[in-house]
């Protein structure tokens, strides 16, 4: 886990490893996959608003300067950024 949580600090899509709410689940059975496992955390987003969008405390949604429409690719930034 530490290099995806390495990945995550290095794109910058999280602030801080402790602060993420990071979690991991799966099961490690003889002969279980590896497709299939689950992590999840809180990431930083340039949607203001939606479904799973949690107001950040620092700023004002309404004092942005540009909000837009569509989300980073996490997938890809992320990508570029595991070894």
């Amino acid at each position: 886990m530490d290099r995806l949580l390495d990945a995550l600090e290095k794109a910058k899509l999280i602030e801080n490893r402790n602060e993420c709410s990071f979690s991991v689940c799966g099961r490690t059975d003889k002969g279980v996959s590896g497709i299939c496992q689950v992590v999840s955390f809180v990431s930083r987003s340039v949607v203001a608003e939606g479904v799973g969008v949690i107001e950040d405390s620092g700023c004002r949604i309404s004092e942005r300067q540009e909000i837009p429409d569509k989300e980073m690719d996490f997938v890809s930034i992320l990508n570029r950024n595991l070894p």
